[in-house]
C-alpha cells in the first residue's frame, strides 16, 4: 500500500531546490546520460513530454536516512512543508541512487558536505494548505508538533491522510517491486506471484483490490500514456482502466488473478459501453449488441468503435470474451 512521506522544505537550500527541480521541471535530456540505460528507458516512459520533477536527499549522518529512502515506492505521496503547514504534494514515480545526477542539479549540503544523491522523481504536483495543527490533530500528535526531517509514515497514518485529503494517484497506484516489474517479461513468474496471494480483497476503510496493481503493471508497465483496447486511441494511463472482460464479481478465484482477464479501456465511453453490454468483441472485432434503451448520443459513441479490430482478442482471453458476449447478448434479445 502507498505511504505518505513528510519532507520539510523550510531552509534556504531546500526552498531553492524545490523551486529549481520540482516547481520548475527538469529536462530529462540533461540527466539521462548520467543514468543506467534501464533507468533512462523507464523515465522516458514515465515522462514522454521530456520534463520531470526531481527531489534528492543526503544520506544523513551515519547514513541514517538511507533506509527510509529504500522503503519508498512508486505511488507514495510526498508532502512538502514550510512555515507550519504542508504547502504541496507530489506522487513518487521512480527513484535512483545517483551522485552524478545530484552533482548536476544541486549544490552539496553545507552542513555535512554531502550530495543530495538519493534521488526520487515526482509527478502530479498539487498545491495544498494543510496547517500542522490539522495534521497533528488527525494523527493524534501533540498540538505543537513540528515536522523535522525526512520521514515515511506508517500504513495506518498514511491511510488517514489519503482518505482525508484524497491524495492517492490514479496513475501510480498499488506499488509493486522492481523485481516484479522485471518479471513482467516473464508471464509465468508474474502469474505465480498473483497465484500466491492468499486473498484478493484487503481492507482500507473500504475494500481495495490486492491484485489490481499487478494487473495494471502487466498492461501498462511504467508507461503513463497507453492505448485503449476498444477505440484504439491513446490516453494518459490515469484515464484508462484495467477493465475486467469478465466482471471481477463473477470471476472464480483463479480467474481474478489471471493476467488475461483484463484489457485497457478508456473512461471516455469504451469502458462503460463494454461493461453495460452495449458492445462486445467477437471474431476479433468490436460488435454492437443492439442493447436498449438507446439514444442518439449512445449511437454516436457506438459508431466510433464498432467494427474496430481488438488486438486483445488473444487465445488466452477468448473464454472471457465468449462469456461477455453470451451474457450480454441474452440480455439484449
Amino acid at each position: 500500500m502507498s505511504n505518505v512521506i513528510l519532507q520539510p522544505c523550510s531552509n534556504k537550500v531546500a526552498a531553492s531546490n524545490y523551486r529549481h527541480t520540482v516547481q520548475q521541471p527538469v529536462l530529462l535530456s540533461t540527466i539521462l546520460p548520467l543514468l543506467a540505460p534501464q533507468d533512462a528507458k523507464v523515465l522516458q516512459q514515465i515522462y514522454p513530454n521530456g520534463t520531470c520533477a526531481i527531489w534528492g536527499m543526503t544520506p544523513g549522518k551515519n547514513d541514517k536516512k538511507v533506509p527510509r529512502w529504500n522503503s519508498m515506492q512508486e505511488g507514495d505521496v510526498t508532502l512538502f512543508s514550510a512555515k507550519n503547514k504542508f504547502f504541496a504534494s507530489a506522487v513518487v514515480t521512480y527513484k535512483v541512487h545517483s551522485p552524478a545526477v545530484a552533482a548536476q542539479l544541486w549544490k552539496p549540503d553545507k552542513k555535512l558536505g554531502q550530495l543530495f544523491e538519493y534521488v526520487y522523481f515526482l509527478d502530479e504536483l498539487r498545491e495544498l494548505a494543510i496547517p500542522y495543527a490539522t495534521f497533528n490533530n488527525l494523527l493524534e500528535y501533540k498540538p505543537k508538533n513540528v515536522v523535522r526531517g525526512f520521514h515515511v509514515l506508517d500504513a495506518a497514518q498514511s491511510e488517514i491522510l489519503f482518505d482525508t485529503f484524497e491524495l492517492a494517484s490514479d496513475t501510480y497506484i498499488e506499488p509493486i517491486t522492481q523485481t516484479v516489474y522485471e518479471d513482467l517479461q516473464n508471464k509465468k513468474a508474474l502469474q505465480s506471484k498473483l497465484n500466491a496471494l492468499e486473498k484478493t480483497d484487503g481492507v482500507r476503510s473500504a475494500k481495495y483490490r490486492l491484485e489490481q496493481g499487478h494487473l495494471k503493471k502487466y498492461l501498462f508497465g511504467y508507461h503513463t500514456i497507453a492505448t485503449c483496447g476498444i477505440c484504439q486511441q491513446e490516453f494518459p494511463v490515469g484515464t484508462l482502466v484495467a477493465a475486467h472482460i469478465k466482471p471481477r464479481a463473477k470471476c472464480e478465484p483463479e480467474e481474478r488473478t489471471d493476467l488475461h482477464v483484463v484489457m485497457p479501456m478508456c473512461k471516455f465511453g469504451c469502458d462503460e459501453l463494454f461493461e453495460k453490454g452495449y458492445i462486445s468483441v467477437d471474431a476479433g472485432k468490436v460488435i454492437d449488441l443492439a442493447k436498449q434503451p438507446n439514444t442518439a448520443a449512445v449511437r454516436a459513441k457506438l459508431k466510433e468503435v464498432v467494427g474496430k479490430a481488438c488486438t486483445y482478442a488473444t487465445p488466452e482471453r477468448i473464454s472471457y470474451f465468449v462469456w461477455h458476449f453470451n451474457t450480454h447478448r441474452k440480455k439484449s434479445l
